[in-house]
C-alpha cells in the first residue's frame, strides 16, 4: 500500500506546517503593529513641486523641441539642423541641434564635444542627467570673453538615431541663481517627437 504511506506523509507534513504557522502568530505583541497604517508620530514625506517649464518661444529640430524663457527672441537659422534664441537683455543664447549619431555612445559624444572646446577655457564633465526620460551628458565650459565671465552648459542625448545637443550660453548680467533657474526651466520643457 504505497499510496497510503504517501497520504500519511502528506498529512504529517501538513500538520507540522500548521503547528509551525500557529506558533508564529501565537505571541502577538500589541506594541508591534502589523498594520499598513502609519503611526501617529510618522510624518509624510513631502513631494517636491514639479519644476515649471520655460514657456517662451519654441526651438525645434528633428526629433525634439524646447522652450526658451519668455522675452527671448528666436534668431534666424543659419542651417536647418540648428535652432537658436537670444536673450536681448543679457546677450545669452540657447541653441538646439540635431544630427545623425552613427551609433556613438554618450561618453564618446561628450568627449568629442569637450575636445572641440579644449584649450579655450576650463572644460569639465558634470554628472549625466535624465533629459525628459533619456540619459544625457552634461559638460560645462567656463572662461572669460573680453573680460566678461562666460559659461556654456551643453547637454547631449541620442534619440531615434539622432544626436541632440542643447547648448546654453548664459553669461553677462545674470547671477548664478538666475542662470540655474533658466537652465532648470529650459530642461523641464524638452519634448521628444
Amino acid at each position: 500500500m504505497p499510496a497510503r504511506h504517501r497520504l500519511a506523509g502528506v498529512a504529517a507534513a501538513s500538520g507540522i506546517a500548521l503547528v509551525l504557522l500557529a506558533g508564529c502568530g501565537g505571541d502577538h505583541d500589541p506594541a508591534v503593529s502589523t498594520s499598513a497604517e502609519p503611526s501617529p508620530s510618522a510624518s509624510p514625506t513631502p513631494t517636491p513641486a514639479p519644476t515649471p517649464a520655460a514657456s517662451g518661444p519654441v526651438l525645434k529640430v528633428e526629433g525634439v523641441q524646447v522652450n526658451v524663457p519668455v522675452g527671448w527672441k528666436r534668431l534666424d537659422p543659419l542651417v536647418s539642423m540648428v535652432d537658436t534664441a537670444g536673450d536681448p537683455v543679457n546677450t545669452g543664447t540657447i541653441s538646439l541641434s540635431s544630427r545623425v549619431s552613427f551609433g556613438s555612445s554618450l561618453d564618446e559624444l561628450a568627449k568629442v564635444s569637450m575636445e572641440q572646446s579644449a584649450g579655450k577655457g576650463e572644460t569639465r564633465r558634470e554628472q549625466d542627467i535624465d533629459l525628459a526620460g533619456l540619459p544625457a551628458y552634461h559638460y560645462v565650459d567656463t572662461r572669460k570673453y573680453r573680460e566678461s565671465p562666460w559659461r556654456l552648459d551643453e547637454y547631449g542625448a541620442v534619440h531615434n538615431g539622432q544626436v541632440v545637443q542643447l547648448i546654453m550660453n548664459l553669461d553677462r548680467g545674470l547671477s548664478e541663481a538666475e542662470r540655474e533657474q533658466i537652465r532648470t526651466e529650459v530642461l523641464a520643457s524638452v519634448v521628444w517627437k
